[in-house]
């Protein structure tokens, strides 16, 4: 346990990033790869917003009727 709560004290990153890898910034790594997903999203598309915040909900019983007063 002593280490995990080091590491949460630490105030420098524990992994460093290689600058090198910069280099490949602008460059498509896998284009056959990257043809194959455009071309699932122009058929399917992205999914709505709202269907990844949606709860599932139970359906509820119809509430008894009360009589008015």
């Amino acid at each position: 346990m002593k280490e995990i709560t080091e590491i949460k004290q630490r105030k420098v990153p524990i992994v460093r990033v290689d600058e090198s890898l910069n280099q490949y910034d602008d460059k498509i790594q896998f284009p056959d790869k990257l043809e194959k997903a455009n071309a699932v999203l122009q058929k399917v598309g992205l999914p709505k917003q709202s269907s990844v915040k949606r709860k599932v909900e139970k359906p509820s019983s119809p509430k008894p009727k009360v009589p008015a007063h």
